[in-house]
């Protein structure tokens, strides 16, 4: 499945979906490349599965992708 932000950004590819018992984590390579993206799979964090697009749309916390942005200054 490809793995897209809220606003449609394309992350990557979902790779594997992994539960070591305290959760279920999703991973995904990134299109940029680098170390993998690692995310707690939540209702949260992944709120939408749309199997028939083929795609998630994943909502990382703050920090995730790079460095938070400072409360009340838009993306």
């Amino acid at each position: 499945l490809k793995a897209v932000t809220s606003d449609g950004s394309v992350l990557g590819k979902v790779v594997s979906l992994d539960d070591y018992g305290a959760g279920s984590l999703l991973e995904i390579a990134l299109k940029a490349g680098g170390a993998p993206l690692v995310v707690p799979f939540t209702q949260e964090v992944v709120p939408v599965i749309d199997v028939a697009a083929g795609q998630v749309t994943v909502d990382p916390p703050p920090g995730y992708l790079g460095p938070a942005k400072p409360e009340g200054e838009s993306a």
